[in-house]
């Protein structure tokens, strides 16, 4: 089995420009614990609910008055679609993440999460 058998087409993205206050607006909205950060289809990083609780507000500043690329992940480890489950697995566990994006030929092309991969292999 493959990534591309258990990837999500349906992205949360969010520009590299648009406030901490926005995204944590989107991350509630959506009700997702992360944002893509991307431009014209490309990566550019991810940003974290725990990004903006620790970086952020725990640090003083004001969600309104700074820009997601002040506090995202610039290089966030990536999965491809013809990458092997258990290479993502092993991604996922070596990084200690439960969403990777989904890369292809430079742009983002979907996302992969343990949810997913647990409920393809019928484990939920």
């Amino acid at each position: 089995m493959f990534v591309q058998d258990i990837m999500v087409s349906d992205l949360v993205t969010i520009g590299p420009s648009a406030s901490i206050a926005d995204a944590a607006a989107v991350m509630l909205q959506k009700g997702t614990t992360s944002l893509f950060v991307t431009h014209s289809d490309k990566l550019l990083g991810i940003i974290t609910d725990s990004d903006i609780l620790y970086s952020v507000v725990a640090q003083g500043f004001a969600p309104t008055e700074h820009q997601i690329w002040e506090f995202m992940d610039f290089n966030p480890p990536i999965a491809n679609p013809g990458m092997d489950i258990l290479a993502l697995i092993s991604l996922m566990d070596r990084y200690r993440l439960t969403k990777l994006p989904v890369i292809e030929e430079g742009k983002l092309i979907g996302t992969v999460t343990l949810a997913d991969i647990a409920a393809k292999l019928d484990l939920m």
